[in-house]
Order: C-alpha cells, then sequence, then structure tokens
C-alpha cells in the first residue's frame, strides 16, 4: 500500500478541466476524500494533468511528483481519466456510476474502497 511519511494510504484523482465523465465525478471525489483527510485518515491528491494543479490545494501547483505519476502508470503509461488510485491496491479507470447517473452509488463505492484500505492498512 501507498503511504506518505505519517503511514497514511495516498488517494489520488487524475482528471482533466475538458473531460465531461471528470466532471461528473470531480465533487463527489472531493467531497469524499476531504472528509477523510479532515479526519487524519489518508491523504488525498486531484490532479487535473492538463495544469498539474492539485485541484484540493489552494495554492497553483505546476508539477505533478514523480511518486505521484508513478501510481497513475500502475494501469499502463497515460492512463485514462478519470483515473482513481487508492493507495496502490485499487485502482479503476472512469466512472462506475455515471452511466446511471448516480453520484450516490459513486460515492458508497469510494467509501467502501477507502475503508477496506484502512482496514488493510491496520492488520
Amino acid at each position: 500500500i501507498c503511504t506518505n511519511d505519517e503511514g497514511l494510504p495516498i488517494v489520488i484523482l487524475f482528471s482533466k478541466s475538458d473531460c465531461s465523465h471528470c466532471e461528473w465525478v470531480d465533487e463527489t471525489f472531493d467531497t469524499v476524500v476531504m472528509e477523510y483527510v479532515k479526519r487524519g485518515l489518508i491523504e488525498a491528491h486531484h490532479y487535473d494533468i492538463k495544469t498539474k494543479d492539485d485541484l484540493l490545494t489552494p495554492d497553483i501547483e505546476t508539477k505533478i511528483p514523480l511518486k505521484h505519476l508513478k501510481m497513475r502508470d500502475q494501469s499502463g503509461p497515460g492512463a485514462p481519466v478519470p483515473y482513481f488510485n487508492f493507495g496502490c491496491r485499487y485502482d479503476r479507470i472512469g466512472n462506475g456510476y455515471e452511466s446511471q447517473d448516480d453520484p450516490i452509488a459513486e460515492e458508497m463505492e469510494m467509501r467502501n474502497v477507502i475503508d477496506t484500505l484502512l482496514t488493510e492498512i491496520e492488520k
């Protein structure tokens, strides 16, 4: 499991500002992961791969850390977006529930994956 220096799992979404599929899931991802970040349970990032900005921070970044780019390449170089990586243990390309327009189901799946990841770290 990919963790930061404090042992927290790293959760990342790679998206693009001109991607309608990314736009559909962006707010759900950001809301869910920030709840876990505020509780001190995970480290999270949401990178726009065009601008290299981490959309979860107030700063404007211009470079994605190499460590995080390697997590994206887990599914092959240049994985399509949206691409989710949950601690290098679970990843997914695309949205699971966009075709049903069900952001609640998307949110529940994200929470289940993050909770499973946290349980695995505790072992």
